[in-house]
């Protein structure tokens, strides 16, 4: 299933990286031709508002003690005929007495890599790791730009075994384009082994199962004072849950209560294959594919075959209410709370969704993340 789609190094000198300490910051803009943005400033996740301030003449200024320092966003959200509010959003690393500021030639240019200047470190290692991702796309994007003109002459010159190639090529350079800030992380991480930025970026990456050993080996590298950030500890209970999640353990047991409120009692005794399935109301290619999932219970339940939906949502309302329009025939749970306390999320390494694990009679797991074909052929084996 394809996921729906949703950052110091210590040079001999002992920096606190805990986040325990509060920062208080200046940050100043210089933005043309945006006059009338309201900029917020916002925890990273989960999401707290801070501050926020018009830009006058192209100019904003904050100054403000934080509760911590650590990561943050800086929001730009400007008024729309057509589409209401359209907001930006940069991230910066908070550090105690430091100052930011950030210039661009219209908000279209905010995402430039040189829009942050600021006298942090931390905010050097994240704007060096974010001008590697956005070198490396700009790449890529040049590189599209050239194989569609061309497929555009092969077209012309009505050659078209030369014009399906440069399409296969562009399929590919798309394909790269999607992962450019994932392998842009990779490449971050190996040759920055004791910076905050590494742990932060571990903490959100969707392919911690794939990639274990690299991240499990930058973590162990870090230093001692960097362990005591919060975002090492976030990540490091990451990599210790995929541990103990891996294909041929026993699967740990969802928790949440049904629509009713009653507790689920899972039971796999009787059955061949149990799919766990997470989901969002607010998840459209999860909800897609709930008319496949109803016609393969139907088909393949007397053989076996049992669907467990567990939902993500925090709004218990929202849920039930798109329970109530999918009409889905097997049992569904929820925690329904805060993302960031969710031990599903937690437990299950949920980074994105639709999401699955596949388990076996003894509750251990077989398989994860598989679409539906993958599914269908697993269950015809019934």
């Amino acid at each position: 299933m394809k996921p729906n789609l949703i950052i110091t190094i210590l040079l001999g000198v002992l920096i606190n990286s805990s986040c325990s300490n509060k920062a208080t910051i200046t940050i100043t803009g210089l933005i043309d031709s945006s006059s009338g943005t309201t900029v917020k400033l916002e925890s990273y996740h989960p999401k707290t508002f801070y501050d926020s301030t018009l830009i006058h003449n192209g100019r904003f200024k904050f100054s403000i003690t934080l509760p911590e320092e650590g990561f943050y966003h800086v929001s730009f959200n400007t008024p729309s005929k057509d589409y209401g509010i359209i907001s930006r959003y940069l991230l910066i690393y908070a550090e105690n007495g430091q100052s930011y500021h950030i210039s661009a030639k219209g908000l279209n240019t905010i995402y430039a890599n040189d829009s942050i200047r600021s006298t942090s470190y931390h905010q050097h290692k994240l704007n060096e790791y974010q001008h590697m991702a956005n070198t490396e796309r700009d790449k890529l994007l040049h590189k599209k730009k050239y194989f569609l003109t061309e497929a555009d002459k092969a077209l012309n010159a009505a050659n078209n075994k030369l014009y399906s190639a440069y399409l296969d090529s562009v399929s590919q350079v798309d394909n790269d384009i999607t992962n450019v800030y994932l392998f842009a992380r990779h490449r971050f991480i190996r040759n920055n082994p004791n910076t905050i930025v590494t742990p932060f970026l571990i903490s959100d990456v969707p392919d911690m199962f794939e990639n274990y050993q690299l991240y499990k080996k930058a973590l162990d590298g870090l230093s001692p004072d960097i362990k005591k950030s919060k975002y090492y500890k976030e990540s490091a209970a990451l990599l210790s849950a995929v541990s103990k999640i891996n294909i041929g353990t026993r699967a740990p047991l969802p928790v949440g209560s049904q629509p009713d409120g009653t507790e689920l009692r899972l039971n796999y005794r009787g059955k061949k294959i149990i799919l766990l399935d997470f989901w969002a109301s607010y998840c459209i290619p999860c909800r897609e594919q709930v008319p496949q999932l109803k016609q393969l219970y139907q088909k393949y339940r007397q053989k076996g075959f049992e669907i467990v939906s567990i939902s993500i949502d925090e709004d218990k309302a929202k849920w039930k209410r798109a329970l109530t329009q999918d009409a889905p025939t097997w049992p569904n749970i929820a925690e329904c709370v805060d993302q960031a306390n969710s031990k599903n999320i937690r437990n299950f390494v949920i980074k994105v969704i639709p999401a699955n694990y596949i388990l076996n009679s003894k509750g251990e797991l077989i398989a994860r993340d598989v679409d539906m074909a993958t599914l269908e052929t697993m269950l015809k084996k019934l």
